[in-house]
This record gives C-alpha cells, structure tokens and sequence, in this order.
C-alpha cells in the first residue's frame, strides 16, 4: 500500500512538472530578481544619496575652509593685534584686579585725587557657577572707594574713570566736602567654551564692530601698568569671598 501512495505522489509531481515546467523557469528569475533588489538595488540606492549628501558636506566645508585662508590673508596682523588689545581691555575675560587698579590709579593721577582706601568683593572665583540675568548678561567686579578730593575733583574723577578701560559703571555716590564715597561695577565677560568647527564660515568683524573698536580706541584711554603700592592705600575686605 506504500509502494502504491509513492508512486501516486511521484505520478502528480512528473505531472504537475511536464504542466508547467515552461512557467518554473520565469518563477525562479523572478525570484531571484526580487531577492536581487532587495539585497543589492535598494541599499546601492540610499547608498547613492548618502554619498551624494557627505559629497555636499565635504564640498561645503571645503569652501569654508578656502574662505577662513583667503579671509585671514586679508587681514591686518598688527591691527588685529591693536584690535584684540583694545577689546581685551575694555572687556576682560576675567576679573582683572591687576587692570581695574590700574585704571584707578590713572584716574586719580590724572584728577588730583588721592585714594584714602577701597574695598572690594571678589564672589566667587570660579565664573562657571555665577548667575547673570537676561537684562545684565555681563558680570562685575565690585569695588568701594573713598578718595580724598573736593566735590569738583570727586566729579573729576569719575569723569576720567569714565573714559578709562576696563568699562565701568558708577553704582553709588556720597560726596562730601573732603571725603568721597563711590561704588563702581567693573565689567568682564568669561569666553564660552567651543570646539573647532570646518563646516562653520568665519565671518569678519562687522562695521558696527569696528566703530565700536575704533570708538574706544579714540574715546577711552589704557592705563599703563603701575605700581599701586605708592599710590592706593588698600582697605581690603575681611572677608573678600562674600
């Protein structure tokens, strides 16, 4: 009875094979084709347009690179050099104690006003942490004086200072006939940490930038770096990390 079932199944197969072996053929190839497709055509597809995007990319920071070269070969080392110093010392990346002093002691030389003593407030040293506002994005460095001069020269004073880097600001004032007493913020701002960028474009200093750089150059004086221990007669703060 086996034998029998055997040759019955090998009987439909031979016949179902000489029925339609012309269409077995066109069925593998298409299966195989569509296999073909779906393993080699289509990854080779998206494949294309990837490259074509990194194609662009490369292309794109090439340019930007021939940009930055054909910029920075323009450009002026020695007034880039007066630039970066004029900026650096209106607005100092860090709390320049060494320059406020300075400035101080050029204002007061230049006003005929002693410095009777000052006191300051440091914060905290690490600028990472400190919160500024929307309103005031740049931090300061706080500072009390009292200096020793008439109301007239008091003005003097703050008028000079006024005109001397780094940029600050007169919070409070209290004059008196010999004795006056002024709070001023000294402006800094920290740089942002960033990492080199090809594919970003290097732009020049705008005109806008420019007047400004040039407006301090003409408008505000640098004070030379002196010795304060003659002229300052220093009242620091007790506690300098409130």
């Amino acid at each position: 009875m086996h034998n029998v079932n055997q040759n019955i199944d090998l009987n439909t197969l031979r016949f179902l094979f000489e029925r339609y072996k012309d269409y077995l053929f066109p069925f593998v190839v298409i299966l195989a084709s569509i296999f073909l497709f779906i393993r080699v055509v289509l990854p080779s597809f998206f494949g294309m347009f990837e490259a074509l995007e990194k194609q662009q990319t490369e292309l794109l920071t090439l340019s930007n690179m021939e940009n930055k070269l054909s910029l920075l070969k323009g450009i002026d080392e020695s007034t880039l050099d007066s630039h970066l110093k004029v900026v650096s010392k209106a607005l100092p990346i860090d709390k320049d104690f060494e320059g406020l002093l300075n400035a101080i002691s050029d204002a007061s030389g230049k006003s005929v006003v002693s410095i009777a003593g000052f006191k300051f407030t440091v914060g905290k040293l690490s600028g990472e942490d400190e919160q500024v506002g929307v309103e005031n994005p740049f931090p300061t460095l706080d500072i009390e004086l009292n200096i020793n001069g008439t109301p007239a020269e008091a003005n003097d004073f703050i008028g000079k200072l006024n005109k001397t880097l780094p940029l600050s600001q007169i919070n409070v004032i209290s004059i008196n006939e010999e004795l006056s007493n002024i709070k001023i913020n000294f402006y800094y701002k920290r740089l942002t940490r960033s990492s080199p960028d090809d594919s970003l474009p290097l732009s020049a200093v705008s005109d806008s930038g420019l007047s400004l750089i040039n407006k301090l150059s003409s408008s505000f004086s640098i004070p030379a770096s002196l010795e304060l221990t003659s002229t300052l007669s220093a009242v620091i703060n007790p506690n300098p990390f409130e």
